[in-house]
């Protein structure tokens, strides 16, 4: 009978001791994935359920403005504009207007800001060709064909210190009433559109640089785009949301203005699916 000497056993039961070791290391680590997994997954849910909503309120807005025809229009051809207005309204269009002289005028206080518009000196000194429509009735589609001749607007090569074009309307229902009327309106009684015009110089399509609404109770707000999934850019109740593609768009996402997830997929997304940026705030569409 073989009878094992004492350093054989030693080394059997270092042999042995290292594989239970092992053996335990291998499901701690197992265990420890899973868990960590578990807190990644719950993570995640936590930073889109913790994130913030923006506070939004819906505003009459009377007057909408749009260019007709963007690809054609330009300094040498015109440009056409289409005005749809709820109620009386008061158009006045500047060509050539000082980038860093329009700025102050369009975030001045609402009744200096009236005060500067009814004066038929509006503008004056910082632009270089002024017109004007009045509408006293509401109008829906109303083409304004805008012409201004290309040698007095010579801007010359970007960059410049002239925006192209500068329109405003102005709901003349507020404009005429008194001012402690109209100071705790909320409605939108005006908008500023900034429009770049093609010409020789720049041959980017006409288009709106930036729109502002005015309120009388409040400053100037610069209204920002949506960025939907569709082709065509439009927001409707059977845009999909891009993860489940099973139901409507129901949440915006800030700061990349992304409308492209539903409620409950929202709550899963660490980031944007759009453009993978962070989060850091949202708001609902239509109340949902």
């Amino acid at each position: 009978m073989d009878i094992m000497s004492t350093p054989e056993l030693v080394v059997s039961d270092s042999i042995i001791a290292l594989l239970l070791c092992l053996i335990f290391t291998v499901i701690f680590f197992v265990i420890k994935s899973h868990m960590n997994l578990d807190d990644v997954i719950d993570d995640d849910v936590r930073i889109t359920t913790g994130i913030p909503q923006q506070v939004m309120g819906h505003v009459f807005n009377p007057l909408s403005l749009k260019i007709l025809d963007p690809a054609t229009a330009s300094i040498t051809d015109g440009i056409k504009l289409e005005l749809t207005s709820k109620c009386a309204s008061w158009v006045r269009v500047f060509w050539g207007v000082s980038i860093r002289e329009v700025y102050p005028i369009i975030y001045a206080e609402w009744a200096e800001f009236c005060s500067s518009f009814s004066g038929d000196n509006f503008l004056e000194g910082i632009s270089l060709k002024r017109d004007e429509f009045i509408f006293p009735e509401p109008v829906t589609g109303k083409i304004l064909e805008l012409q201004v001749d290309s040698e007095e607007l010579d801007l010359g090569a970007p960059p410049r210190a002239r925006y192209p074009l500068v329109v405003m309307v102005i709901d003349m229902d507020v404009l005429e009433r008194p001012l402690e009327d109209v100071l705790t309106l909320q409605q939108i009684a005006c908008v500023v559109h900034l429009f770049h015009v093609r010409d020789s110089h720049c041959s980017a399509e006409s288009h709106a640089f930036a729109q502002y609404v005015r309120t009388p109770a409040g400053h100037p707000f610069n209204l920002k785009p949506l960025y939907v999934t569709q082709g065509d850019g439009d927001l409707s109740p059977q845009t999909q949301c891009v993860v489940c593609i099973s139901t409507a768009v129901q949440r915006v996402i800030m700061p990349c203005r992304h409308a492209c997830v539903c409620s409950e997929c929202f709550g899963r997304l660490p980031r944007c699916p759009m453009c993978q940026g962070h989060i850091t705030s949202f708001f609902p569409l239509n109340s949902s």
